[in-house]
């Protein structure tokens, strides 16, 4: 499989494959970011979100409850886009999951790694607009406010 990008950031890797563990029994019977989240996949809301921003390919790497994923995505599409999983058959947990994909990025080409697990607010197409004009080696959104306050997103950098 190749995988072709236009200008600007047109794939994201959608991190999938997680055991889910605090969410059980819930994720005994689906991966988590395939819990119904507002009455559909959690994952569609990532998936939107970077639609949004104008991400036309995605791949996700998926583990536990993989055929799960084939209920959602029968098609390998969403949106008129096209859908690539990535198996592991053996969870290597986030970095690795993007090791496994690199014969299918490019230096050229960013890739948007995002989680497939979340309903997050922050400003994506901020990130990666700024991502773009500076292009630092990896940008990092995080949160800073909250419980955990130990981290957080500098724009100007």
């Amino acid at each position: 499989m190749h995988i072709t990008a236009g200008p600007g950031i047109s794939r994201a890797f959608i991190l999938g494959a997680g055991l889910g563990t605090r969410l059980r029994p819930l994720t005994r019977v689906l991966p988590k970011p395939l819990i119904p989240f507002f009455h559909e996949p959690l994952v569609l809301h990532s998936m939107r979100r970077c639609y949004d921003c104008g991400i036309r390919e995605f791949i996700i790497n998926t583990h536990h409850l993989a055929e799960a994923w084939d209920q959602v995505f029968p098609e390998r599409s969403w949106n008129g886009c096209p859908v690539h999983f990535s198996h592991e058959p053996v969870l290597l947990d986030s970095g690795g999951g993007v090791k496994k994909i690199e014969p299918l990025a490019s230096a050229e080409e960013p890739l948007l790694v995002i989680n497939g697990d979340m309903a997050a607010t922050f400003d994506l197409h901020r990130v990666m607009e700024d991502h773009l004009r500076h292009r630092p080696a990896v940008p990092l959104a995080l949160r800073s406010s909250g419980d955990k306050r130990n981290v957080g997103f500098d724009f100007s950098a």
